[in-house]
């Protein structure tokens, strides 16, 4: 399907540099992706309220301005150039253009393998340093400082065997917390979930927070090791890409004592 941008340049705030197919530099206008999903909540509000849901938002897809093949099936037209629109998967978002009928398309770039490589080997180097089981400190002799407790209900659905509402047993032990990171997950009506681990091999319970921006989309319950929860992230987000910021703070087993915690990040496209 061909989408044609629309030039009115009306409450844009984002340039964007293109070359199209004469190899020319060229400028178009669009959206910030901060003043796009304020439009986008102000739109979907209204629309709520209305009930007339073709005033919400809805992203497409993504471009990354490469110019469109045979066999592409949706197309951005820009004047006399056509230009590629996918599912933009592993990127990040520049801004967003007007296609008409509340309809955009996410202008986003790629970050080369190479560079995925050293996030993800830092990110674990990180985690593995930064992150510890509560184990329990050897006495000094100087009065002990009360560790913060937390008072949550136990959360999760099991693996198979395991009862979720029967705590597993774990001895404290000094060892590293293993997290599992997404860094990009596709979520559609057949499979609408995304699911929040805590490792069996962890000694803490997890509980997760989710964020897109600074808006708290989900909050969980404790995690015991071993247990998951499904979140449906297809009902929470609208359709197309979105940055969220996953929160997961750890508590021990015993004591509920609040240790380490850790935030990853994830790229959801919610088609």
């Amino acid at each position: 399907m061909n989408y044609i941008l629309h030039e009115s340049g009306i409450g844009c705030d984002k340039d964007f540099e293109v070359k199209n197919s004469k190899k020319e530099k060229v400028r178009i206008v669009g959206f910030s992706k901060k003043l796009f999903k304020e439009k986008e909540k102000a739109a979907s509000e209204k629309a709520q309220q209305t009930k007339d849901y073709s005033l919400a938002y809805h992203v497409i897809g993504t471009t990354f301005f490469k110019e469109a093949k045979e066999d592409d099936k949706d197309i951005l037209k820009i004047k006399e150039d056509r230009y590629a629109i996918s599912k933009g998967r592993l990127s990040f978002t520049k801004g967003y253009l007007n296609v008409g009928n509340n309809e955009y398309v996410r202008v986003a770039f790629r970050v080369p393998f190479i560079i995925w490589i050293l996030i993800f080997g830092l990110l674990i180097l990180g985690i593995c340093l930064g992150m510890r089981s509560c184990s329990k400190p050897e006495r000094t002799g100087e009065p002990e400082t009360p560790t913060p407790t937390i008072d949550l209900p136990i959360d999760g659905d099991d693996h198979g065997e395991k009862d979720p509402n029967q705590l597993p047993h774990v001895t404290p032990k000094e060892e590293f917390i293993e997290i599992t990171v997404f860094p990009e997950i596709v979520v559609d009506d057949t499979t609408p979930n995304i699911p929040l681990y805590n490792s069996e091999n962890n000694t803490v319970f997890f509980r997760f927070q989710v964020y897109e921006n600074d808006t708290l989309l989900h909050e969980t319950g404790l995690v015991p090791p071993g247990y998951r929860v499904q979140w449906n992230a297809k009902e929470a987000l609208s359709v197309g890409a979105h940055e969220l910021k996953i929160v997961i703070d750890c508590y021990d087993v015993e004591t509920r004592a609040a240790c380490d915690g850790a935030t990853t990040h994830c790229i959801v496209t919610v088609e």
